[in-house]
């Protein structure tokens, strides 16, 4: 029996706990590539969030409180949905405050006035998982996808 005969369980094994999250991972680019199927002028190319020295979670109030919503959320609510999906992203600051503000306006486009910009940045955050920096872009898809499938 050679060494590779030995390996082969240990490397199955190995295997068998990447599925689950490689099942995840398609998932996700499956729902991204829905997206481009569904209408490619719409896949998420980030929007720019008009550059400042502020705090981008502070620019995502901002943008909120200029739309006039009513019950806006006190700063401290999006400084934390900001910095939890910052923890989980690879885009960071003006990138992932530019991603959260393309998912809104597709999600406005499509005709849902459920959304703004700190219950995208907490919906977002709810689909990635913690512990790991992602490409949150693919996630961004993934909740667009599914946000109008249900409208």
């Amino acid at each position: 029996m050679n060494s590779s005969d030995s390996e082969q369980p240990s490397r199955r094994a190995a295997l068998g706990r990447f599925l689950p999250l490689a099942a995840v991972l398609a998932a996700l680019a499956a729902a991204a590539a829905a997206v481009v199927a569904l209408n490619p002028s719409d896949t998420l190319k980030a929007a720019p969030v008009p550059s400042t020295s502020r705090p981008p979670a502070e620019q995502l109030r901002a943008l909120d409180t200029a739309a006039g919503l009513p019950n806006l959320a006190p700063e401290a609510d999006y400084e934390l949905a900001f910095a939890t999906l910052a923890a989980r992203c690879q885009e960071q600051d003006a990138g992932l405050a530019a991603e959260v503000r393309t998912v809104l306006e597709l999600l406005r486009k499509d005709g849902d006035t459920e959304e703004n910009e700190l219950t995208v940045m907490q919906h977002l955050a709810a689909l990635v998982p913690s512990g790991l920096q992602t490409n949150c872009s693919q996630a961004a898809n993934a909740y667009v996808t599914i946000r109008q499938g249900s409208h």
